[in-house]
């Protein structure tokens, strides 16, 4: 099994950053699409009340297979639907990974939380992955951990540029 935990800071107001999260004007929105590794996203459903937002968003992803696993990993695999309940008082997202492709051998979940850190935003993600696959599955876990950083270092640098701010990436 292996970790996930990253921090980013963002020099931006956390009531700012919930209304581009959730109410982003259509210009913002075309600006957090796009992200490496990820080569499409559809909403598949979604429910809100006063307490949540529960949805389902399928992936497709591109990335690097290992040559070892060229074998039995072809890129249309590489696909999953993510669950994810945000709870709006407690400001924090629970996940929950759902790969099409070796389902059984897989479990990915965690939280990322949001946080007023001194008139800016923090926000934490932590969770775990874990293959099991004898020899492989640590690798792919590596592997899946560091891109998913990426995408979470790169949506940051995207805000720090939307907004002309900079801010702090933890890892």
């Amino acid at each position: 099994m292996t970790p996930i935990n990253f921090t980013h800071i963002f020099d931006i107001q956390l009531e700012e950053f919930l209304r581009i999260t959730f109410n982003p004007t259509e210009e913002e929105s075309k600006d957090l699409t796009e992200l490496p590794n990820v080569k499409d996203r559809e909403e598949l459903e979604r429910y809100e009340d006063e307490k949540i937002i529960r949805s389902k968003v399928r992936y497709f992803a591109v990335g690097s297979i290992p040559p070892a696993a060229r074998k039995h990993v072809k890129p249309h695999m590489l696909s999953w639907i993510e669950h994810s309940t945000w709870d709006k008082a407690g400001l924090f997202w629970d996940w929950r990974i759902e790969p099409h492709f070796f389902k059984e051998y897989i479990n990915c979940k965690g939280r990322m939380s949001l946080h007023d850190d001194g008139g800016r935003t923090k926000r934490r993600t932590r969770g775990s992955i874990e293959i099991r696959i004898p020899l492989f599955g640590h690798i792919a876990e590596r592997a899946i951990v560091s891109h998913l950083g990426k995408n979470l270092d790169v949506e940051k640098k995207m805000w720090d540029d939307k907004h002309g701010k900079k801010g702090v990436i933890k890892s």
